[in-house]
């Protein structure tokens, strides 16, 4: 599996919810990984990662018709600032703006 041949920048996300994972993809050339769910659930790990992959982390936050959309089984997803985020019952622009509010930063 080697991505680098293509000769284009490739960001990846999906399934992507362990350093091994992460690891496994950047070493087949993938440019930058997108955490989603995984990023939710745990910011710590997202903080971890950026600082191992510096520049090569990107965190997405998908929406479906304004509001947060993130895989659950029970429970939360996750949260930012204590607050819960369940599938679908918070506004994507209020997502953003308690993120914003954390001091989340790019990495």
């Amino acid at each position: 599996m080697e991505v680098a041949r293509a000769g284009a920048g490739l960001q990846l996300g999906a399934g992507i919810r362990t350093d091994a994972d992460i690891e496994r993809w950047l070493a087949a050339g993938v440019t930058r990984v997108i955490l989603g769910t995984r990023a939710l659930r745990d910011p710590a790990f997202v903080d971890v990662a950026c600082r191992r992959w510096p520049g090569r982390i990107v965190v997405g936050i998908d929406a479906r018709a304004g509001r947060v959309a993130a895989r659950r089984r029970d429970g939360p997803v996750g949260t930012i600032t204590g607050r819960a985020l369940y599938d679908g019952r918070i506004d994507l622009t209020e997502a953003l703006a308690l993120a914003a509010a954390a001091e989340a930063h790019a990495c």
